[in-house]
């Protein structure tokens, strides 16, 4: 009963196993500490890191009730080897962080310690989903931890344990992924993907670990149950390992009984192994497991008190393992027929060559990368996608992903409609076409010159007379109330310097007779920044930090009385701002002839949409970029 009602609770809980922006009412912060950020969010309260990068200097003892989620895997490093994470409260929900530890390190006496990116002691209801892990000597450590979940993580780099659990109670441990378990040579000789107890007398009793997957657990066993009762193994995925692929062994101080061990495939990767077994010492059930066995080590199964019954011990070179499920699937709603799908892609012993999309419960299709775009949907409707991953030998992932759920965005006149959007595309002449469907085709003046960009095409402007004209004023693209620029760009030369923002050389706004709405780049009482400026009858800007000659993404928002700030798909500001007082000038891109104020520095992807964005529609904005451009997909990689 205490297994089925946490597998229950999993599924109801993983409704949304990523966010798409913070949740109503959290304490967001985009930088700095995430102490400070703890310390000022109220207890049963919600902390989100709205993407950045943050790095700790201590332990953060989570003493109160709260939900800590991350927007787009923000980045956490450490100083030096500690525990990054340490909960002593109940009811503590941990999702979608990036944790990169200080390295693998020995842990003393087999212990879990050294660099470790979280713990818990001593508390119940603890949930840890869809987050990173890389190179630390633990990644999860539960000790007398009831009713904890751990699921859909991605762990890398691992010496000592992915998750281990002891002892606790009323746990499930549920389709992480983790690669590259080990210590390095003189680091020592054991090593976990998951354990459920150490030895020295701690018992764990009902803990479920499924449909989880393990790659390159070299020195010791993919999954461990010492001394502990009623741990059930089941749909796992271990390939290579040292000595044992399941090994459940009583150690004197505590029968182990009732466990299942059930649907497991083992693969020992070529190594030459001790015993390639799934192995018990006391009662339990070993049924319908597959160990394949490459010459070197044995293949066996064994119970001292129960027969286990139709497993398979194979050898040969046909591909039999399926591939790891996806791990971080979101889905973000773009406009009203729209949804973009991305997760983490899956591993393979081989490699893994698609991935099947399903919707609502039902096939959509079969795509070769870890994202998609899903058009033509009804507006104001919710949809339902998980995924399953496939390698070249038609093996599919023991499970399809977590399931996630998104609402499209409303249609007719409260959805949002793109005005403008010019990708600079061109190869050379005096147009810039326009992607938005309004037909307002820009003229390229000045010799300004097309150039490979951020993506595909970008426009170079001199900073002496280079822009792009539309003829076509502020206000046939955004009402005096809301509206959103959006574009990438990268400043070169030196910065002008000027007394208001609207006199500065302008990347995109109102270009001629006066400067109302603009994205501008210069110094500023003494501030050297990227601003966004609206006039509303006095001068509201606000500005942040770029590097000279490196692509930024800005995003000038206005909406709801605020002009908004956004740095690379976060929000970085906001400052009241009401109507803007005149939209009759002419919309105009890389500078202002009313100064002039000419832009220096190139500019791609200009889009402009007449009502303001939502946060997740910029984070996807710069994602459908960021993630193509900026990180293409790193080839195969070659095993040993």
């Amino acid at each position: 009963m205490k297994i089925l009602f946490l597998l229950l609770f999993l599924l109801m809980s993983g409704g949304n196993a990523m966010a798409a922006s913070c949740p109503g009412g959290s304490n967001i912060i985009t930088s700095g500490s995430i102490a400070t950020g703890f310390a000022n969010t109220p207890m049963g309260g919600t902390l989100c890191l709205n993407g950045g990068t943050y790095s700790m200097t201590a332990s953060l003892t989570v003493n109160k009730e709260i939900t800590i989620v991350g927007i787009g895997f923000p980045t956490i490093t450490q100083t030096s080897a500690f525990l990054m994470f340490n909960v002593t409260a109940n009811n503590v929900t941990i999702k979608g962080l990036n944790m990169v530890g200080f390295g693998r390190t020995a842990p003393p006496a087999g212990g879990c310690n050294g660099a470790r990116a979280i713990a818990a002691g001593s508390v119940s209801s603890l949930l840890i989903t869809g987050n990173k892990f890389n190179d630390f000597t633990c990644g999860v450590g539960l000790f007398a931890t009831n009713g904890f979940i751990v699921t859909n993580n991605y762990m890398s780099t691992i010496s000592y344990a992915g998750v281990v659990a002891v002892p606790g109670d009323n746990g499930t441990v549920d389709r992480n992924t983790i690669v590259d378990v080990g210590h390095d040579g003189a680091l020592g000789d054991n090593a976990y993907g998951f354990s459920a107890s150490e030895s020295g007398g701690s018992v764990s009793d009902d803990v479920v670990f499924s449909k989880n997957y393990v790659k390159n657990a070299p020195t010791w066993e993919c999954y461990d149950n010492h001394d502990s009762q009623s741990i059930h193994f089941l749909d796992n995925v271990c390939w290579k390992y040292g000595r044992i692929g399941i090994a459940s062994e009583e150690h004197g101080v505590q029968e182990i009984t009732d466990g299942l061990h059930e649907r497991n495939y083992i693969h020992a990767g070529g190594l030459t192994s001790q015993w390639n077994s799934i192995t018990l010492s006391g009662a339990g059930n070993i049924n319908n497991n597959i160990i394949r066995n490459f010459p070197g080590g044995g293949c066996g199964f064994f119970s001292p008190n129960v027969t286990p019954s139709g497993n398979t011990c194979t050898t040969g070179s046909t591909d039999i393992l399926p591939p790891s499920i996806p791990t971080g699937l979101d889905a973000i709603a773009v406009s009203s027929s729209q949804i973009n799908l991305t997760w983490t892609a899956s591993v393979d012993d081989v490699a893994v060559t698609s991935y099947d999309i399903y919707r609502n419960n039902s096939f959509l299709i079969n795509v070769a990368t870890a994202s998609y775009s899903n058009t033509g949907l009804a507006a104001s409707t919710a949809y339902s996608y998980e995924v399953v991953s496939k390698d070249a030998a038609g093996n599919a992932s023991v499970a399809r992903t977590i399931a996630v759920s998104e609402t499209t965005q409303a249609g007719g006149g409260g959805g949002v409609a793109i005005t403008g959007w010019w990708k600079f595309d061109e190869t050379s002449g005096t147009s810039a076409a326009d992607s938005s469907g309004n037909g307002r085709t820009g003229t390229v003046n000045g010799g300004a010159v097309f150039t490979p960009g951020i993506v595909n095409g970008s426009l170079v402007f001199d900073g002496v007379d280079n822009n792009v004209t539309t003829g076509v004023a502020l206000s046939s693209f955004m009402t005096a109330s809301a509206g959103t620029m959006s574009l990438w760009m990268k400043p070169t030369g030196s910065p002008a310097t000027e007394a208001v923002p609207y006199d500065l050389p302008t990347a995109v706004g109102d270009g001629t007779a006066g400067r109302f709405s603009t994205i501008s780049r210069g110094i500023v009482g003494g501030l050297d920044r990227i601003w966004v400026y609206n006039w509303d009858g006095s001068e509201d800007k606000l500005g942040v930090t770029y590097t000279v000659g490196e692509w930024v993404h800005i995003v000038w928002k206005h909406d709801a009385g605020n002009l908004y700030i956004y740095k690379n798909g976060v929000e970085a500001g906001v400052t009241a701002s009401g109507n803007t007082t005149a939209q009759g000038n002419l919309l105009m891109i890389g500078g202002s002839s009313n100064g002039p104020a000419w832009f220096t520095g190139a500019i791609d992807d200009v889009r402009i949409y007449d009502t303001g964005l939502a946060p997740e529609v910029i984070r996807a904005i710069y994602d459908e970029v960021y993630s193509v451009e900026l990180f293409p997909p790193r080839p195969p990689i070659r095993m040993r």
